[in-house]
This record gives C-alpha cells, structure tokens and sequence, in this order.
C-alpha cells in the first residue's frame, strides 16, 4: 500500500522560509519611507492650515517647510529640489512634492520608491514669484 506524503518537504520549509524572510526584510525596510512621507505630507497638510501662509513668498514656505522637516528627523529630503510653491487659476496656494527613494534589498535587488502630493491635484499651476 503507498503512503501519502502528509505535510511539506525540506526543501518546501527552506522554501517558505526564505519567502517568510524575504517579506519580513522587505517590510522593515519600506515602512520607515512610507513614515517618511506621511510625515513630510502631514507637513504640508498643517502648513496650509497656517493662516501666516498667505503673506509669505515661496523662499519663506520653502524655508519654513525645510525648518519643519529637520525638526521632524527628515534630514535626507531636500526641500528645494522636491518642492514646488504656486498658485492655481483661482489665485489659491498649491503646494507639491515629488521625490524617488531607491532602497537596496540584497545583492542586485533595488526598489525605487516614488513618492508625491499636491495640495489640489487638479489644480493647472503657476509658478509664485
């Protein structure tokens, strides 16, 4: 009479080991940049609500902007190069930001990561002067 084989093989436990830390490596690297931009979003989010705003130029948003992030720990975003101060047609302020993170996983493994807001995405923007 043949048996069943009843349950995973060796090498099907090596298998589903090494999936299991695959996701686990892939999980504790990705979160803390997904932490990252919903803390520079939250930035952007508060600093409309910041009745000061309407006063200021682009230098002085970019500059608070930047103040915020270094406060906040995010000392790899570039505020200058990712950032973007305009206005819609309706004369309202947009802020946006754009930035890529490339994260290596283990040996030729990379993910690039694309990250962006806009206060109003469907906003057509002009550049503040």
């Amino acid at each position: 009479m043949k048996s069943k084989q009843l349950g995973l093989s060796p090498i099907g436990v090596l298998a589903m080991t090494c999936l299991f830390a695959l996701a686990v490596i892939l999980a504790l690297k990705l979160t803390t940049h997904y932490i990252d931009y919903y803390s520079i979003k939250g930035i952007y989010e508060r600093l409309l609500k910041d009745p000061e705003i309407k006063e200021m130029d682009a230098g002085d948003i970019l500059r608070k902007i930047e103040g915020r992030t270094y406060i906040s720990g995010l000392r790899d975003y570039d505020v200058k190069k990712n950032s973007f101060v305009g206005e819609d047609d309706d004369g309202e302020m947009v802020l946006e930001f754009n930035y890529e993170v490339r994260e290596h996983i283990l040996g030729n493994l990379d993910v690039i990561l694309t990250f962006s807001y806009s206060s109003n995405p469907e906003a057509i923007v002009t550049e503040d002067e």
